[in-house]
């Protein structure tokens, strides 16, 4: 198994570059594909201010965030062409959660990140958040979730692997393999296993795809201090990646994730890999 076409999910921000870096960079490893995924939301206006709102509004929006489109195209196909990687552009309107999940169905993984601190948000719309849960919910697609600073060109050299037993984690750990294959080290990190399940099973078949790990038990109860605790665990052994597996629950008509998850991805300062 290998990752052969990455989606790559670009918006409107200073992080662009540090997403299509991380997935240059992770295509090299497979000779991938990377189709970057421009998303130009529609222009929405709440309240009293919807009054106010012309045709010539719209049609500026339009053109502007067409422009922004066009120009980061440039820079992301140039990008492309310098790290010898084979890559398209796509630009899509309309809701960006509904165009991660219909584009996320033909992708073996899916790079996207926080808002940088220029992001505009549009009210109404979903958070970076949901659409992360978007593409490894609705599109079943693992996802690379890169936080707000930082530069990952090469990432992947030092993985966390949180392991519970669960079938969220056994996704994760499989969506990974060919991560795990490439890296320098991997450790593996285990806490609240059912008493049915042996720890050390999980080693034993990482081992038999080549993945040598190294294996520490950890106990925890609440779910924002196991997050805490995995982020810590991280930093302390130098990864560069966290692989977990992600729980979300319905929401109305949206998903939202579970405590650890949510914690996780709200204050990693570490590239993270998650499937549900």
């Amino acid at each position: 198994m290998a990752y052969k076409t990455i989606l790559c999910h670009l918006v409107a921000d200073e992080r662009n570059l540090a997403r299509w870096e991380a997935a240059f960079g992770l295509a090299r490893g497979d000779g991938a594909h990377v189709i970057g995924l421009y998303t130009i939301p529609p222009l929405i206006i709440l309240g009293d201010a919807m009054m106010q709102v012309t045709p010539a509004i719209y049609e500026q929006y339009d053109a502007e965030a067409q422009a922004q489109a066009d120009a980061a195209g440039t820079r992301f196909m140039e990008a492309a062409r310098q790290n010898g990687v084979s890559a398209e552009w796509r630009i899509a309107r309309g809701f960006p959660s509904e165009a991660i999940r219909v584009h996320g169905l033909y992708a073996d993984l899916v790079v996207m990140g926080q808002a940088g601190d220029d992001f505009i948000s549009t009210p109404g719309l979903d958070s970076t958040d949901s659409l992360a849960a978007d593409a490894a919910i609705f599109a079943g697609r693992p996802v690379i979730y890169l936080p707000k600073s930082g530069s990952f060109p090469a990432l992947g050299k030092r993985v966390l692997l949180a392991w519970n037993g669960s079938r969220e984690a056994v996704r994760a750990l499989t969506d990974s393999l060919p991560l795990l294959k490439r890296a320098e080290a991997v450790h593996l990190l285990t806490a609240k296993l059912p008493s049915s399940i042996p720890a050390q099973d999980i080693s034993t078949v990482l081992a038999r795809h080549g993945v040598k790990v190294e294996m520490q038990n950890v106990e925890t109860t609440e779910d924002a201090s196991t997050g805490a605790l995995l982020l810590r665990e991280a930093a302390a052994r130098r990864c560069d990646v966290l692989v977990m597996g992600v729980y979300g629950h319905s929401r109305m008509n949206e998903w939202a994730f579970g405590g650890v998850s949510r914690h996780v991805l709200r204050h990693a300062t570490l590239p993270v890999m998650f499937s549900h």
